[in-house]
């Protein structure tokens, strides 16, 4: 099969406001041309074939946990990209880290299929035998797999994440089936953060200072949080919606925000900004005072409810988010660490979060010992304006997924976090002073 016939982008990053909004538009539109509607066909499935990506990431490995237990699975395409480690024993190891049974993985059902793939090509990488396999047979596409990076521009997102949004459109379009497979696409409050339109909760929104987005699309490239991450998200949920409405594609754009650690054991991912923090904070013996109150969901409650919501077939184009209605404030954070504070190794003191974030501007700190150097802008940025930011509507989301209105994050789970935190350490983990 031929690779992308998409023109590549060589465009230097935007740099004013107008000029970045003017080229998440024309990204937009590259990546929406040329849609081929799906003609419906004879083809016909019996039981669910779910193509997952990600399944290794953070929610993924819990995602694929929950798949495998569904009697009314019949097989799970896995498509990863290409790694020195085979992809089954990165998921025992992950599988292990987060306490699930890894031995699921050699179940006789539902069938897993491993594939190796490649999002920038038109043919995902695969030959001909596995593409049409997974084009005629496939049900559900769940894409999770993308680039957790605050950093770069969204220029690294374009070759191989947004364009891989449209090679799995176009697969799924190209279906034999009666309909095509409802495409899920797992977003982030990132693509929407910056929303300052009509609240979907005005008397919630009003009393907690904040607006409250609606489980709807908006068609605006501000709402967008101005980094790669944010950008190449919104980016993908518009040609999405695009398809949806040009070429028929069974679409739900699941909006998730920020995720703490499994409800079990306390497993919380480095790249996750909640545990970047907690490094940061016990790295240096400081931790953030002051800090605006800030919504938490356990990876596993997040992966329980894109499941649900992956499943819900009731209008052509779906929007939900997942997200905890309440929020955690800080002190909860302060009680937890008051409790941990006397097992530490060494003390640990706290420090208004403007004079936190010059602290770590100022220091000489090595970033592989304190992670959050790297994103004093982004922590500042989120602070600064949490209260102009938007939070996440949950209206139809809760009806569906239920488990995201269980309450709080509060000190007990905070402290199996910390303890985690300690655990992966030895409670022996270098300070790094300031040089």
């Amino acid at each position: 099969m031929e690779n992308s016939s998409l023109p590549s982008s060589s465009n230097p990053p935007p740099s004013g406001e107008e000029d970045r909004y003017s080229h998440i538009r024309t990204c937009i539109a590259k990546f929406s041309t040329n849609f081929v509607p799906h003609t419906p066909g004879s083809y016909v499935v019996h039981g669910k074939n779910v193509a997952l990506t990600g399944a290794t990431g953070n929610v993924g490995a819990s995602m694929l946990d929950l798949l495998m237990r569904r009697d009314d699975i019949k097989k799970i395409y896995l498509l990863n990209r290409r790694s020195k480690e085979s992809v089954k024993a990165s998921l025992i190891k992950t599988f292990k880290a987060k306490d699930l049974d890894a031995s699921i993985l050699d179940e006789a059902h539902p069938v897993l299929e491993y594939l190796v793939v490649d999002f920038s090509r038109k043919d995902l990488g695969l030959s001909g035998e596995d593409y049409n396999d997974l084009r005629n047979n496939v049900t559900h596409i769940i894409h999770s797999a993308w680039l957790v990076n605050f950093i770069v521009d969204l220029s690294k997102y374009e070759p191989t994440h947004i364009a891989g949004v449209r090679h799995l459109i176009d697969l799924a379009l190209s279906s034999p089936q009666p309909q095509p497979p409802r495409f899920s696409f797992v977003s982030t409050i990132a693509a929407s953060i910056r929303y300052q339109g009509s609240s979907q909760i005005p008397e919630i929104g009003e009393k907690n200072n904040t607006i409250i987005m609606p489980e709807i699309p908006v068609d605006d490239p501000s709402i967008a949080m101005p980094v790669g991450y944010g950008e190449s998200k919104y980016i993908s949920e518009r040609i999405l919606v695009n398809a949806a409405m040009e070429a028929g594609l069974r679409t739900t754009v699941i909006r998730v925000g920020q995720l703490s650690g499994m409800s079990t054991n306390g497993e919380w991912a480095k790249s996750e900004i909640g545990m970047i923090i907690i490094q940061t904070w016990m790295a240096i013996g400081i931790y953030a005072d002051g800090v605006p109150s800030f919504r938490l969901t356990p990876s596993d409650v997040a992966a329980s409810a894109i499941l649900k919501q992956s499943f819900v077939d009731s209008e052509p184009l779906q929007y939900f988010s997942v997200d905890n209605p309440f929020p955690t404030h800080m002190d909860e954070i302060t009680a937890a660490i008051s409790v941990i504070s006397p097992n530490l190794s060494f003390p640990v003191r706290k420090m208004h979060w403007t004079k936190w974030l010059e602290y770590l501007e100022e220091g000489d700190f090595d970033p592989r010992l304190v992670p959050g150097v790297l994103l004093v802008s982004v922590f500042r940025d989120g602070m600064t304006n949490a209260t102009r930011n938007a939070s996440m509507g949950w209206n139809k989301s809760v009806k569906v997924a239920p488990e995201l209105a269980n309450g709080p994050v509060g000190r007990e789970m905070i402290l199996k976090y910390i303890r985690y935190w300690m655990a992966m350490t030895g409670n022996k983990a270098k300070q790094a002073y300031r040089l």
